[in-house]
């Protein structure tokens, strides 16, 4: 299981965010005429070290950056919430991938260039074991 993989089934099993999402839950972007609320994840950075040796190290650290979909400002908001609630220090499995831990980074307010509804990107730091 790729880690997106098991970030997907962390966010439609887990009980808070999935009472909000379902399982509406992309990567890279919204479905044409979506229904709200949404997330949209993509990697936007990953590191793996190299050992000694020269071959890649066992653990991964990725940005993941959530794009809240409420179609209003305010659901928008509680989305981030949640995500932020449920996700930051988080240890443990998604879905059969080990995670060390997930640290917040940051989340600013926006506006989608298409749809012109608030969306908050919130950013996540996740070292996981590959």
């Amino acid at each position: 299981m790729t880690v997106e993989e098991g970030l997907y089934a962390f966010l439609t099993t887990n009980g808070a965010i999935s009472a909000l999402l379902a399982s509406r839950v992309y990567p890279l972007r919204l479905p044409q005429n979506p229904t709200y609320p949404a997330v949209v994840y993509k990697v936007v950075s990953e590191k793996q070290p190299m050992t000694h040796g020269g071959t890649p190290g066992g653990l991964v650290t990725i940005r993941v950056q959530f794009d809240c979909h409420g179609g209003t400002y305010t659901l928008s908001k509680q989305l981030k919430n949640v995500l932020k609630a449920e996700l930051d220090g988080f240890n443990g499995l998604m879905g059969t991938v080990q995670v060390g831990h997930v640290h917040f980074l940051n989340a600013v307010d926006a506006l989608a260039a298409v749809t012109e509804t608030a969306v908050i990107p919130v950013d996540f730091r996740i070292l996981y074991t590959a």
